[in-house]
């Protein structure tokens, strides 16, 4: 959660990027905003992942569950029960670590 607050701090900061001390630069919130952007664009159910685990965005991880429903109903699954279950598992691992 501290992550998602700094994330959420930056992308309000008024500041310009400038270098400090060290040569680093800072990110500001156009930069942050374009970056999510860039990667919803390309892949959104990693960008999804990526909210359902730092932001815990409610729409986001039922979303995921929507892909996964859809994975899940493949005719080609031999043990769907055990696909349920691991997928479930796998789910918690990610949303919640």
């Amino acid at each position: 959660m501290s992550r998602a607050i700094e994330l959420f701090a930056r992308m309000h900061e008024v500041r310009s990027v400038t270098a400090d001390e060290r040569g680093r630069q800072t990110l500001t919130g156009d930069v942050i905003l374009a970056v999510f952007g860039k990667v919803q664009h390309k892949m959104p159910l990693g960008m999804d992942l990526l909210m359902a685990k730092y932001v815990h965005d409610a729409p986001a991880a039922n979303r995921i569950i929507d892909v996964m429903a859809t994975w899940l109903n493949d005719e080609s699954l031999k043990r769907k029960d055990l696909a349920i279950a691991l997928s479930c598992v796998a789910l918690d691992v990610v949303a919640l670590t």
